[in-house]
């Protein structure tokens, strides 16, 4: 698994002409790397990372993810592509309000069909410390632990790259540094992690930064 960014650029048509959200970026980014993007508010930063998970196409510009060019798949082989590989955890986490945890961490079965798949969210929930919380609704919740069941939904499907958006932004620090110490143990364990944020603790963690 690696990720290739080559000349990527994305610009939008608004009333008051083309604005340009990322520019011919460039960058090449291997297995076992934890990378932070990171630059000010506006910069694009979440643009760029939308891209990187298929999920916007690029003006012009190429990303390819072990050696598949991402936008010359159609649109089904573009999703089961993402189903295949790609986990996302966001800052605002975007969990289903009237299902429990459990169903939260199993949400990407929806996507693709998962052998055990009630054992399989079990499991991920023991790893983040959910047990207990298990048949609670994410409202019941504290926001590290909403988190964590934002982080174990986007290893559901066993992805090999993770892309977060500002993860730790509504985090107090020690639920930052449970976030962050599974971000590197994924990056250990041989997948790739590109981290959007403007938190200067967060950055620390990282092996290498990308400014914007």
């Amino acid at each position: 698994m690696s990720v290739v960014i080559k000349d990527l650029t994305k610009t939008f048509s608004t009333t008051d002409g083309v604005v340009t959200a990322v520019e011919n970026i460039n960058f090449e980014i291997q297995p076992g790397e934890f990378v932070g993007v990171h630059g000010p508010s506006g910069c694009g930063k979440s643009t760029l990372l939308l891209m990187l998970g298929s999920l916007l196409k690029p003006t012009t510009g190429s990303v390819e993810i072990n050696g598949v060019d991402l936008y010359s798949l159609n649109n089904r082989q573009r999703t089961n592509f993402r189903a295949d590989n790609i986990g996302f955890i966001f800052q605002e986490f975007h969990l289903i309000p009237y299902l429990n945890i459990h169903a939260n961490i199993m949400l990407p079965s929806v996507a693709k069909a998962v052998q055990g798949a009630d054992e399989r969210a079990t499991e991920l929930a023991e790893k983040f410390n959910l047990s207990a919380r298990i048949s609670h609704v994410p409202s019941t919740l504290s926001v590290g632990e909403k988190q964590r069941v934002a982080m174990a939904r986007a290893l559901f499907l066993s992805p090999k790259l993770l892309l977060a958006d500002e993860p730790t932004g509504n985090l107090d620090q020690e639920n930052s540094h449970i976030i962050l110490d599974h971000f590197k143990q994924f990056a250990d364990d041989g997948g790739i992690v590109i981290m959007v944020t403007h938190d200067a603790f967060a950055l620390k963690a990282v092996a290498r930064t990308i400014a914007l």
